[in-house]
């Protein structure tokens, strides 16, 4: 496998992302190996030895005076599962989402409860004697007046209605 400068970028990013197969890392340990590699790429050096000698201690000259690097201990069975990143990119968002619905939920709600406690008479009115009336407590005391002379009404229509079903009766004799 030939490496070019344009597509080195692309294996690197690969490499960086768990996507390379092995010929390609194993391509990519020997160019960074190699003497070619532009300045700008010197650090890539460093790391691609030091994944290549298995991400162990170091072997340059400078770093002998430094303490050997400890392996973290690898956790074995379903903790050592790890999900995808964009799992959880997507459990994040989703997450978030939820978060924000709650809060839209709780403000909208406990507005509407401050109103919830109005009457649902407000805002009505009635023209009493010709004049404009809103009080709540004025209209229902009058409303109760009306009902009381309109039962008052019935009763003496049905009172006349019997005395006029009398009276036909008796013409009828």
């Amino acid at each position: 496998m030939k490496l070019t400068r344009e597509n080195i970028e692309e294996y690197v990013e690969r490499f960086l992302d768990g996507r390379t197969t092995c010929a390609e890392e194993q391509a990519l340990y020997d160019y960074f190996r190699s003497e070619t590699v532009p300045a700008e790429w010197e650090y890539l050096r460093e790391a691609f030895a030091y994944f290549e000698n298995g991400m162990g201690e170091e072997t340059s000259a400078e770093d002998s005076t430094r303490m050997p690097v400890q392996q973290p201990l690898r956790r074995s069975g379903m903790s050592a599962w790890r999900p995808p990143r964009r799992v959880v990119r997507w459990c994040a968002a989703a997450s978030a989402a939820v978060v924000a619905a709650a809060g839209t939920w709780i403000v909208l709600s406990s507005q509407s409860n401050a109103t919830a406690f109005k009457s649902p008479y407000d805002g009505s009115y009635m023209i009493f004697n010709g004049e404009y009336c809103n009080d709540i407590e004025t209209m229902d005391y009058q409303i109760d007046i009306a009902l009381e002379r309109a039962a008052i009404m019935e009763t003496k229509a049905a009172h006349l209605l019997a005395i006029a079903d009398r009276q036909s009766e008796c013409k009828t004799l």
